[in-house]
């Protein structure tokens, strides 16, 4: 098998797994603090799926904040009176849950030639 052939098969199963992941739904599960504390409007319109098809219902904002049970094309699933619905994330006011973290750290050193690599480094 010659180089380019092997790059070809290499190349053509990238493509393949690549495609697969993109293939399968993405739901993001929202973390545990993830609340919907307002509404723009009342009532609010609320969707059977997070696919933006209007389900002709709306409810009232009662109840706030309601949690966030999952997240996907920028509708937020939650639970209303007992109900799941699907509500549009432009519609809502949310509280989310935001951690930051320091990727590199710094060995200590001023290094000029590299931003934020001093000693002070994510302090």
């Amino acid at each position: 098998m010659t180089d380019r052939s092997a790059m070809k098969k290499r190349l053509s199963a990238t493509i393949t797994l690549i495609a697969a992941a993109l293939s399968f739904p993405a739901f993001a599960i929202a973390s545990d603090t993830d609340t919907v504390v307002s509404v723009k409007q009342d009532p609010l319109p609320v969707y059977a799926s997070p696919d933006g098809r209007l389900s002709n219902l709306t409810v009232p904002a009662r109840g706030l904040p309601w949690k966030i049970k999952a997240s996907k094309n920028d509708y937020y699933l939650v639970g209303v009176d007992g109900k799941d619905y699907w509500i549009d994330a432009m519609t809502v006011h949310a509280n989310h849950a935001v951690s930051a973290t320091c990727l590199r750290q710094s060995a200590g050193t001023t290094i000029a030639a590299d931003l934020g690599a001093s000693t002070d480094h994510c302090k």
